[in-house]
């Protein structure tokens, strides 16, 4: 009985012997094999990782397209119905028009149904962005749950679906409770924290950029996403008929400077007569990306009283911001311009400059075009006289197209 229950031979013993052996046999070998070796055997092991990794994305991809494509099939047609109407339809109109069975209802529990249909309300509101109707839109998401769900992934979701819940909120303008975004605004992502802060500018009736004066965004690098996305939560306010924030003293607190320029460049879309006037001062700006946006500002909402500021700012600027105080004396066409276009040409060394200047001159009413034509003829240098050239080119194209 004893030696029955006696191992002589244990199976980790065993183990260790096999791995012995083979230590013992690998290190045999020269160093390079055995670098060789270990090179393909880590190359294989990748591989199969790898094509583990892609199967499974793409069974589960498959799994979300065909769910959506089942979707679309089914509600495409009856969703821009909806969003196109010029009436505003009652929750028991959408019911019916909708017609969810109880097992659609069921599966508002399933995140890979509901971000299936969240998807497919993103497309319709995409292909008629600028004809959609709000109101139906905000009923038609409380008639699918979308709010809820929004909520529900919030606070329970994983970090891709808190981001993506984010995201779709914004974009459908839907309205979540404060007390469910307080606690992502410490969020260990930062993309999360960001998206937070983002969708505060649309829900936030008498404060929406309070979290935009936090030093920690103060060194966040912000993209031209990021200043499409604040555009486009401004313009949902507008749409919504809320309130607009004023800028001005938030741009004056503001330490990062591409979101002050993102900032101005909003001032000019949706900024009082006063708030674009005191964005004058930012054309001395240290910072080129400030006097740009405040450019850019003065054009969009046409500020004809700063044309002696430009003017006078012109000498001070680089070439590339020269451009910009060219293209802002041309759409103000005021007719006052023509010695600065001429004092301009003349002390320019820079050969593109010269040719937007004599362009801004071509394009700037019946007495621009005589002073372009009197310095054609004057023109004496060959290298000026090609840019004469490529402007009369500019002009017969501009003519046919506007044939």
């Amino acid at each position: 009985m004893d030696r029955m229950r006696t191992r002589d031979f244990s199976p980790i013993d065993y183990m260790g012997y096999v791995l012995t052996m083979w230590y013992n046999g690998f290190f045999n070998y020269p160093f390079v094999v055995r670098v060789s070796i270990f090179m393909i055997l880590i190359c294989c092991i990748s591989m199969v990782v790898f094509t583990i990794s892609i199967s499974v994305n793409k069974h589960f991809e498959g799994r979300r397209n065909r769910i959506y494509n089942r979707y679309y099939k089914r509600f495409y047609d009856i969703f821009c119905e909806i969003t196109l109407n010029k009436d505003k339809l009652t929750r028991n109109e959408i019911d019916e028009r909708i017609g969810l069975t109880t097992r659609d209802i069921a599966r508002r529990k399933k995140p890979k149904y509901m971000f299936a249909l969240c998807m497919l309300l993103v497309q319709v509101k995409s292909d008629y962005y600028n004809e959609y109707n709000y109101r139906n839109v905000r009923t038609l998401c409380n008639a699918l749950a979308i709010e809820e769900f929004m909520e529900r992934m919030l606070v329970f979701g994983s970090r891709t679906n808190r981001r993506r819940a984010l995201q779709i909120s914004q974009f459908m303008m839907i309205d979540l409770p404060e007390s469910v975004l307080v606690r992502l605004l410490n969020s260990v992502n930062q993309v999360i924290r960001k998206e937070t802060r983002m969708y505060y500018l649309w829900l936030s009736d008498y404060n929406p950029f309070r979290f935009f004066m936090e030093s920690e965004l103060h060194n966040y690098d912000w993209r031209e996403w990021d200043a499409l996305e604040i555009h486009f939560l401004m313009r949902a306010r507008h749409i919504a008929n809320k309130e607009m924030p004023s800028l001005p003293p938030i741009i004056a607190e503001c330490e990062n400077e591409k979101l002050q320029a993102c900032l101005i460049r909003e001032v000019g879309y949706w900024g009082t007569a006063e708030d674009v006037d005191n964005m004058k001062k930012y054309l001395a700006h240290k910072s080129q990306v400030v006097r740009q946006a405040t450019i850019e500002c003065i054009i969009k909402a046409h500020l004809v009283s700063a044309e002696p500021l430009l003017m006078a700012a012109y000498a001070h600027q680089n070439e590339h911001l020269r451009l910009f105080i060219l293209r802002a004396l041309v759409s103000f066409n005021t007719g006052r311009a023509i010695p600065f276009f001429l004092k301009a040409w003349s002390e320019s060394k820079v050969q593109s400059t010269k040719l937007n200047i004599i362009m801004s001159l071509s394009l700037y009413g019946e007495k621009g075009m005589e002073e372009f034509e009197r310095l054609e003829r004057e023109c004496t240098d060959k290298d000026d006289s090609i840019l004469f050239k490529q402007v009369r080119v500019f002009d017969s194209y501009i003519k046919n197209l506007a044939r």
